[in-house]
């Protein structure tokens, strides 16, 4: 990672990042669709708050020098770590959409991780990616506006040296294609 004079496309990793996005989500989903405030808690504790925890603790133990991990391998603890809540999660049958959500984000998570081991993804664009999917899919249409905010995620990810144009489009390609395959089966 390269230090940039430019602080926004740090600023906007930062508030799109995939813990944030699932957060995001719920959030949504209790001020309009009607999730219960103790679902929308439970869920931003084990799709956000507990993955990024392990994050946070990496950086301060000095394993990762940024919260942004760059480096392909040291990625792999991280995704271990997000994957487990994930999967207690989904293991409590969480209601309606929050499981679709949690199973979708799983498995995305999953498919980073296998492909990380030789090769690295934007997590940033397919987490963004997957949410809008997710959106459009269950919530309404219209929420196909919301992937010019990729263009954005894409750039800011460019010009902070975390990810080449491979790297970003296969992110967006395996976020959008996981939930619709996710909402097929």
């Amino acid at each position: 990672m390269v230090r940039i004079k430019d602080p926004v496309p740090r600023l906007v990793s930062a508030v799109f990042s995939p813990f944030a996005v699932t957060s995001y989500i719920a959030i949504f989903l209790t001020l309009f669709q009607g999730l219960s405030l103790a679902d929308m808690m439970i869920y931003i504790s084990m799709m956000s708050v507990i993955p990024g925890i392990s994050i946070v603790y990496g950086w301060l133990l000095g394993y990762v020098k940024y919260v942004d991990v760059a480096d392909r391998i040291k990625r792999r603890v991280f995704y271990v770590t997000t994957m487990i809540p994930q999967a207690i999660f989904i293991a409590i049958d969480p209601p309606g959409i929050l499981h679709s959500l949690a199973v979708s984000f799983f498995t995305m998570t999953l498919l980073c991780f296998i492909i990380n081991l030789k090769w690295k993804i934007s997590y940033h664009l397919s987490g963004f990616t997957c949410a809008t999917v997710l959106l459009i899919l269950y919530v309404n249409p219209g929420f196909v506006a919301l992937y010019p905010i990729a263009l954005l995620i894409a750039y800011s990810r460019l010009k902070m040296r975390m990810h080449n144009k491979a790297q970003i489009t296969a992110g967006a390609i395996l976020g959008s294609l996981v939930p619709l395959v996710i909402a097929w089966l």
